[in-house]
């Protein structure tokens, strides 16, 4: 399996700003509602944009997402 890492330079994971947004908060460790205050989102939001990347990376829950995305050394 191609690593996430690898995948996201060869472009084949596209992450909307959004998307990157709510990940960077998601990493940080911040709740649904803490990232949807900081966004100026409703909270609904960032759980579809957290189930959207969750589906791009292939992480099933977040535990995997947030080791995924160590591992592709997102900042």
């Amino acid at each position: 399996m191609t690593q996430p890492k690898a995948l996201l330079k060869q472009g084949k994971i596209k992450l909307s700003e959004r998307e990157i947004a709510v990940l960077r908060g998601v990493v940080q460790g911040k709740l649904n509602k803490q990232i949807a205050s900081d966004l100026r989102l409703c909270e609904r939001t960032i759980k579809t944009c957290r189930a959207a990347v969750m589906r791009k990376f292939g992480a099933d829950t977040l535990a995997e997402l947030i080791m995924l995305t160590a591992q592709s050394e997102f900042d």
